[in-house]
């Protein structure tokens, strides 16, 4: 027998050790499913990083491989303040996704959220992690992606927000207005020393909360004259957070399903009474029939193809108890404590404010026209814009001009208050609170005149779907802060010293207390 033979016989492993053979080819099917995937993801990130159409565009490089560090950001609560910093480093334009566009040149309002009218091209489309649900098949004005439907809604509430309508419902909103001072003033009356220690939050909560809600149901919802707030307003801060989680699990389809699996009953309930308070409200309002200058009895006005169906209202309703209470609410928090940091300002704004003879006289027209009183509303608005986050739109199909370049249909862009309201690049020290950068007349400021993009202020949104009521928000935040400085001296509380810094973000602020403390006018 050939000894070489039968050395290489004896060493067949399926003689000597069956299994061996077996054992070794196991791996490979794992192993190459994990080399595929590495590969796989190697790629993408290659490709997004180096030939994509979005490449050129400066931006962390993890975050043009991956959607993964806005989307921490954003449940985290911090992507405002993240975004700042991310066009501090970058400048006015970052990718800080693989398909996401951030800018802060102030054309970029313009050609972004603008009108399309004058050229052939597609205007671009509301990105759906702001989609609003719809209430029993309906959508609101602003939560519709139909142009046409938009179009249809803005041209029938338009007239609700008028002008005219608002000096028809001036005697309504200063009713509430009046509620709110003597509230305040029974604290004072309360306190020892007659100096209240009042969370201005809340009064101010309170305050557009049952301004709005008797526009939207003609019925006084009660917050002032209970001093607390509802089960409501609770409700609805507390969903903030929630839905912007949803915003995000619902692109990971697992997950959204075992979410909405798993959630509790309870929880789903919570969700669903907002929209039923809204609906009920609503029937109450239609069921009475009189004539008054609120929301729905100018609209119900309205014939033919302009009559608006019933889901609709109950959509809309919905939509403004948020935007027409929070926002507002939002920003005369915001300009009260900028107010208490700056004394100076505070005290030119008084000596304006207390000019008058009396406090009837800070009407509708005469706020309009106190022109330091409007100057620090649009610094607030500036400093502290409500909405801090960019409103995203998807480039439309064919492609869109965004500054100088075309960029591909599908690229999500946006154009945040914050970060565009705070660049260096387009405001003076854009850090400090300086009314008199509004007043051209204000000649000792004329370098901030020169230099500032005021344009870059853009607090109710820019084009077809700005806000519609921007007449109103203006008029309550002017009347409101102008009687509250009118009638008592406010004075900071030192917790609260660093209020306005550092806040979270649910899409609108999530407001720490301010605590102040407030007596009678000396």
């Amino acid at each position: 027998m050939n000894f070489t033979s039968n050395l290489s016989a004896a060493f067949q492993t399926h003689d000597v050790l069956p299994n061996v053979e077996i054992a070794l080819k196991r791996p490979i099917i794992p192993g190459l499913l994990v080399s595929l995937l590495l590969l796989y993801c190697v790629s993408v990130c290659t490709y997004r990083l180096r030939f994509h159409a979005l490449a050129k565009y400066p931006g962390p490089p993890l975050a043009a491989m991956s959607i993964k560090p806005f989307e921490y950001h954003y449940l985290k609560g911090d992507w405002v303040q993240w975004m700042h910093e991310l066009h501090e480093k970058y400048g006015e334009v970052v990718r800080y996704g693989p398909n996401f566009l951030s800018y802060t040149n102030p054309q970029a309002w313009k050609d972004i959220y603008g009108h399309r009218s004058s050229t052939k091209r597609l205007a671009n489309g509301k990105n759906p992690i702001f989609k609003q649900d719809k209430i029993d098949g309906h959508d609101s004005v602003l939560g519709t992606v139909d142009e046409a439907e938009h179009g249809r809604q803005r041209r029938i509430f338009s007239h609700a927000f008028s002008d005219r309508a608002l000096a028809d419902q001036e005697s309504l909103i200063r009713k509430y207005i009046d509620k709110f001072i003597h509230s305040i003033r029974q604290k004072i009356a309360e306190d020892p020393d007659k100096k209240a220690a009042i969370n201005i939050v809340r009064y101010f909560n309170w305050t557009t909360f049952d301004i709005i809600g008797d526009l939207t149901f003609g019925e006084n919802l009660g917050h002032l004259d209970q001093g607390k707030n509802s089960a409501w307003i609770d409700l609805m801060f507390s969903n903030f957070r929630f839905v912007q989680l949803l915003n995000v699990v619902r692109h990971y389809r697992l997950l959204f399903w075992l979410i909405q699996t798993c959630m509790p009953k309870s929880v789903l309930e919570e969700a669903a009474t907002h929209t039923r308070n809204s609906c009920e409200s609503v029937t109450r309002r239609l069921a009475r029939k009189e004539a008054r200058p609120d929301i729905w009895g100018i609209v119900l006005k309205r014939e033919g193809a302009d009559r608006m169906p019933r889901g609709q209202m109950d959509a809309n309703s919905f939509l403004f108890m948020i935007a027409g209470s929070e926002t507002t609410a939002t920003l005369l928090s915001g300009v009260t404590w900028l107010l208490m940091k700056n004394p100076d300002k505070y005290e030119k704004l008084k000596a304006e404010v207390r000019s008058v003879n009396s406090e009837s006289e800070l009407t509708a027209g005469r706020v309009r026209q106190m022109k330091y009183l409007v100057a620090v509303v649009e610094e607030g608005l500036r400093w502290y814009p409500p909405v801090p986050a960019g409103l995203m739109r998807d480039i439309a199909k064919g492609g869109n001009r965004v500054l100088d370049d075309i960029l591909p249909e599908g690229v999500a862009t946006s154009v945040p208050s914050y970060p565009v309201s705070h660049s260096a690049l387009n405001f003076l020290d854009p850090e400090a609170f300086i009314p008199e950068r509004w007043m051209l007349e204000e000649t000792d400021y004329k370098e901030y005149h020169e230099y500032d993009k005021r344009e870059a202020v853009q607090p109710f949104s820019f084009g077809p779907r700005n806000c519609l009521g921007k007449n109103l928000a203006y008029y309550e935040m002017r009347a409101i802060l102008a009687v509250l400085v009118y009638n008592f001296d406010l004075e900071l509380d030192s917790e609260c010293d660093a209020w306005g810094i550092g806040q979270k973000n649910w899409h609108l602020w999530d407001k720490p207390p301010l605590m102040m403390r407030v007596a009678e006018r000396k």
